[in-house]
């Protein structure tokens, strides 16, 4: 018997393999998880005669458009069946009955963040729009003549001010302190965290980790314009001892940096027509 259902209370621990399976997760990032994020309304299951067989997670958030209004939305996260399982249709089956439940309950927008072309082909089938970009450079951050502001880290709280200050007037994905706090924790798991660089006023914000291989990545930096870029970057830079880094950041930003122009996120409206996302479309963290 297949049933497809939101989590109960107290069933985050019977995920635990298809965290594993799925993802390679460790034990600690899934504890991370759970402990940080996981809320059984935002979790959608599918059991094969009483075994979880598939699951995804939903992460709130909201939509703003460019001209200020405000919509809530939820963002696939984590959607993954065991290997015995597919082929069998079970991942979209739980896909199509989280936004079903989602949209029954007022939420008119689904998000998503593939992480390869493979999967923005099987989401575009599933109905979802390219709708989100970033400019991703790879910088040489050797000059430190250029260095200028202080940096230092911030918390979830100050991190998510200065997001949304940075972003304001723009079309992006609204992440709130809890879901700011989670992708801090993933950041420091993996070496970094979560920056603010001040002068006299704040000049940029940026989200970076040190990936396996020692490169350093900043997931996303903001900043009050093209020009202090490079010197947030550099300051960065020279805290973690190197000379060059990937950078990501949203499309609009940059230019002058030069790189390339990704899709990185995907919409589904949810048989809702508010708006059209443009090339500029920001949603940034990917808490992975």
């Amino acid at each position: 018997m297949i049933e497809v259902r939101a989590a109960l209370d107290g069933e985050a621990e019977r995920l635990r393999e298809l965290w594993r399976q799925g993802f390679g997760d460790s034990n600690a990032f899934i504890d991370l998880y759970n402990a940080s994020m996981f809320r059984p309304e935002n979790a959608q299951l599918l059991l094969v005669d009483g075994h979880v067989a598939a699951m995804t997670m939903m992460i709130p958030a909201q939509l703003r458009f460019a001209g200020g209004e405000m919509l809530a939305a939820h963002c696939i996260y984590a959607l993954t069946s065991l290997p015995e399982y597919r082929g069998r249709g079970f991942g979209t089956g739980v896909l199509y009955s989280a936004m079903e439940r989602m949209g029954q309950s007022g939420i008119p927008f689904t998000l998503i963040s593939p992480d390869s072309e493979s999967l923005f082909d099987l989401y575009r089938k599933c109905g979802f729009k390219d709708a989100f970009y970033v400019r991703e450079a790879q910088m040489d951050v050797s000059d430190t003549s250029l260095i200028k502001p202080l940096l230092r880290p911030a918390s979830s709280a100050e991190y998510t001010e200065a997001r949304n200050h940075f972003l304001n007037g723009r079309e992006y994905v609204v992440w709130d302190e809890r879901a700011t706090a989670f992708q801090k924790a993933i950041c420091q798991s993996a070496g970094g965290d979560l920056y603010v660089v001040e002068k006299e006023d704040l000049l940029c914000c940026m989200a970076a980790e040190v990936s396996e291989d020692g490169e350093l990545i900043v997931l996303e930096l903001l900043a009050l314009d093209d020009e202090w870029m490079l010197p947030c970057l550099t300051a960065l830079a020279l805290l973690f001892s190197v000379r060059s880094c990937l950078v990501r950041m949203p499309a609009f930003l940059g230019e002058s940096l030069g790189g390339e122009i990704k899709h990185f996120g995907m919409i589904h409206r949810n048989g809702n027509d508010f708006g059209a996302i443009g090339i500029n479309g920001y949603l940034g963290f990917d808490f992975c």
